[in-house]
């Protein structure tokens, strides 16, 4: 690597945008409790993220956002990142886009390419379904979006049907009443080579739930002071798409309670 290159990488991470947690994020509704805890309480992360990485995530809000005029051309009454927040529920995020005459929310991701696979003249997001006799995985189509997706879809469904909800204007300070009705979500994925998949999916009421219980859950843990459970092992339901790469994660140590005590001595 050269040295200019050195050069770029490290002025990229050190122009990271660093942001204070003063609320849940419904962006990261679907990650450990515990690390959501740590991260509010102002513990530094233990992997910070390299230039490539930050590079990656860059380009991919700038896709996100290339797509945004496109979709104003496909539905005249688009409304596109709202910034919602609830002080009762300590909830806060920025939806992608909402579509008043139809009831429902877009969200817009950008994944890698290696995420989708083409087969018969269609492309779209792939899982694995298993091994064949030769010992390697087997892909198929998935049938519905990743699932912290969802979580983070129906975090804002909760807060359209909590009667604390506001608009909130970064420029102006100002917050604004909110009118969100949500009967369906569409997600589309994206890729930085153009590869697409789209799904629209109904109001889900067992995931509403769920993040209604996870929020309430957060929301005790941090009223009462007490660090929640760490779910960042194996085999638990969201291991493989956020937790396995938790920012408090070293070693086979993740979420450690002492990150809590250097803190209080820092």
């Amino acid at each position: 690597m050269s040295d200019l290159s050195v050069q770029i990488y490290k002025a990229i991470a050190d122009n990271r945008e660093r942001r204070k947690v003063e609320r849940w994020h419904a962006s990261s509704i679907a990650k450990c409790p515990r690390a959501l805890y740590l991260e509010r309480l102002g513990v530094g992360s233990l992997n910070i993220p390299g230039g490539g990485k930050i590079l990656r995530w860059s380009a991919g809000h700038a896709l996100e956002g290339a797509l945004r005029p496109h979709l104003k051309t496909i539905y005249k009454d688009l409304e596109a990142n709202v910034l919602l927040r609830n002080d009762t529920l300590s909830l806060g995020g920025e939806y992608d886009a909402y579509i008043p005459s139809q009831k429902e929310l877009i969200s817009v991701k950008s994944v890698h390419d290696y995420a989708m696979i083409t087969r018969q003249g269609r492309t779209g997001l792939k899982e694995k379904v298993g091994l064949n006799e030769l010992g390697k995985v087997v892909w198929d189509f998935k049938s519905e979006p990743y699932t912290h997706h969802q979580w983070q879809e129906h975090a804002y469904i909760l807060m359209a049907n909590h009667k604390d909800t506001y608009i909130y204007n970064r420029e102006t300070k100002k917050k604004s009443t909110l009118d969100l009705e949500v009967e369906k979500v569409t997600y589309i994925y994206i890729t930085l080579s153009g590869l697409m998949d789209t799904f629209t999916t109904s109001v889900n009421p067992d995931i509403l739930k769920r993040v209604t219980d996870k929020v309430e859950y957060l929301n005790q843990s941090w009223e009462k002071q007490e660090p929640p459970v760490c779910l960042c092992q194996e085999g638990q339901e969201m291991f493989q798409v956020t937790d396995q790469y938790c920012d408090y994660r070293s070693g086979d140590d993740c979420c450690s309670l002492n990150l809590i005590k250097e803190l209080e001595n820092a």
